[in-house]
């Protein structure tokens, strides 16, 4: 990141990207090592993160270019309108929310790898998309995030009727259970309306997304996750 930079900072977005380069390779490394998952999880590495880098470096060297570009008429611009333009459109929230969502890279995404894990489609939650944040407080006095842990697979069941749905999946995939008549606001933030199976990465990424848990140990097998 940083602390070695091979392009432009402009931007500053060199450390976050190192940041999340490491996460996504350490949860995969420290599976292949304690034996939950085969070295071919390992693959999915660079298939998620090298398209970020190249976004990345396409994105500095543009502002870069634009930043040092020496010509008179751009200087001008630079100078007079882009201050002028450059707060008018920020001044949108929506254009705020989208800033906050690229600079903090939780706009980034690996849907385009996992659509055949969208064994349900569903308009908020994919396969391949950050697992969307809910600020409200559960039931239970938690977050829903407070659930999410980086030393495994979670899965979340939303008024599931299978009552078989935990004993049938690896062991090592924690399960939470939510009914919407106790969790009614989770249920609309996070629009669903009927039985929903969530299986969210150790990197807070959804994998899979079914009404099935056969659907779940798909996902399972065809990512090389040992199951037992």
């Amino acid at each position: 990141g940083d602390a070695a930079h091979i392009h432009s900072p402009a931007g500053g977005q060199g450390m976050n990207t190192g940041i999340q380069d490491a996460h996504n390779l350490a949860w995969k490394l420290a599976m292949v090592i304690k034996r939950t998952a085969t070295d071919t999880l390992l693959k999915s590495y660079h298939q998620e993160r090298y398209r970020v880098a190249q976004h990345l470096v396409n994105g500095t060297d543009k502002a870069f270019k634009m930043i040092t570009n020496p010509s008179p008429l751009v200087n001008w611009f630079r100078t007079n309108v882009l201050p002028h333009l450059m707060k008018t459109v920020f001044s949108f929230e929506r254009v705020q929310s989208l800033l906050f969502h690229f600079v903090s890279h939780t706009a980034i995404n690996y849907e385009i790898h996992y659509k055949q894990f969208n064994f349900v489609q569903h308009p908020l939650l994919k396969a391949g998309r950050r697992f969307p944040y809910f600020s409200r407080k559960l039931s239970s006095g938690k977050n829903i995030y407070d659930l999410l842990s980086p030393d495994g697979f979670q899965l979340f069941i939303f008024d599931c009727l299978d009552e078989n749905v935990e004993s049938n999946i690896d062991a090592s995939i924690h399960s939470y259970r939510f009914s919407r008549d106790e969790e009614q606001e989770l249920f609309e933030h996070y629009k669903i309306e009927s039985g929903l199976l969530v299986l969210v990465r150790p990197d807070m990424y959804i994998a899979c997304v079914a009404n099935e848990v056969k659907d779940i140990n798909i996902y399972l097998q065809k990512m090389v996750i040992q199951t037992h």
